[in-house]
């Protein structure tokens, strides 16, 4: 119950910044620390502040003065991560996954490995505020879906499942990653080992991973299978432990025969997240550390180009033209695929 502060009567002292500053923090649409007191730490003035209900409080000394207000934005920033997941469950659920790799934010925010459109498609969807039917608020209008009418049409059913897509650019955008980590594969330090695609395993098994590496001798064999799952919750594990599961038969044949089985899968969310035990997969495939982080964006900005391309399909249908992707892991030698500059018009001439 702090009086407002008169700045044109004051100006700034110590204390009317600190209940300036008290203010701000409370007013409505900025980010609302639940305490923040001056207080005595070690003899000496502090500042006590905690940024969410149940969240811990920080003490700020006289040291931290030149890091305060980074310190203070921090604590506001994990105040509001903290609201917007508890208060908005069903926009948060794709955050929630970026969070265990954060970068997976930081190349999508600066844009440097994917086309402007998809930069655009990304941010929406992953606050799942794409326009389809089950975003609508419309009680009277239909949530099924526009093309397969099947399932409610929502942006996991249009990116991951819809048969309008599936046969066509949803195995397109699992092919680029498989293919890329193929050439990858190819480059690295298992290149002596024997690299079949997509083909069936020995046995009773008739599971077809889309990569399989036998050793030179013939004692050990790698199990790679690629998916590009949404990333929603539990959803993401579930795809890594399905992709371990599916070969389990096969595993067992092999390993009664004395041959050393390992099954890696590479998940690669389908709206640009990277799944981070993917990183110690590539590595078992014999692809070094440097060219895994190199190729990290690369791949993710692959998906997201093809997730765009799926859902602008699924709207668009018969209207849809597909063009080359210039992040899309297909991009056609030359130049004849580009769009021409645009030229101004010749000014007129002068009397």
């Amino acid at each position: 119950n702090v009086s407002p502060c008169i700045l044109k009567n004051y100006g700034f002292t110590t204390s009317t910044f600190y209940v300036k500053f008290s203010e701000d923090f409370r007013l409505p649409n900025l980010p609302r620390c639940i305490k923040i007191k001056i207080v005595e730490h070690e003899g000496k003035l502090a500042i006590l502040v905690q940024a969410i209900e149940d969240g811990p409080e920080a003490v700020y000394t006289e040291s931290h003065v030149k890091k305060l207000q980074l310190l203070l934005k921090k604590e506001a920033n994990t105040g509001i991560l903290h609201r917007f997941i508890t208060q908005k469950p069903v926009k948060s659920q794709v955050v929630q996954v970026v969070l265990q790799h954060p970068q997976s934010n930081s190349f999508v925010r600066n844009g440097g490995q994917m086309s402007f459109s998809a930069h655009k498609i990304v941010h929406k969807a992953r606050l799942n505020m794409l326009v389809c039917n089950a975003n609508t608020w419309d009680a009277t209008s239909t949530k099924q879906c526009m093309r397969c009418v099947k399932e409610k049409e929502t942006q996991m059913h249009i990116l991951q499942v819809c048969t309008y897509n599936k046969s066509g650019l949803i195995t397109e955008r699992h092919n680029a990653v498989h293919n890329k980590v193929s050439e990858l594969i190819k480059k690295g330090s298992k290149r002596n080992w024997k690299l079949v695609d997509d083909s069936v395993i020995a046995g009773p098994s008739v599971k077809r991973p889309d990569i399989m590496l036998r050793s030179p001798d013939g004692k050990e064999i790698i199990l790679a299978d690629v998916t590009c799952p949404y990333e929603y919750l539990e959803g993401i594990q579930r795809a890594w432990d399905y992709k371990v599961e599916k070969y389990t038969k096969a595993y067992k044949y092999l390993e009664a025969r004395g041959i050393k089985v390992t099954v890696l899968p590479i998940v690669v969310g389908s709206l640009g997240t990277w799944w981070k035990p993917t990183t110690n997969s590539l590595l078992q495939l014999g692809i070094d550390r440097k060219t895994i982080n190199e190729w990290i964006p690369k791949l993710c900005a692959a998906t997201a180009e093809y997730s765009k391309n799926i859902y602008w399909r699924h709207i668009k249908g018969d209207r849809y033209q597909s063009i080359p992707m210039k992040f899309g892991l297909d991009k056609p030698p030359g130049n004849s695929w580009k769009r021409g500059k645009r030229r101004k018009p010749p000014k007129p001439a002068k009397n």
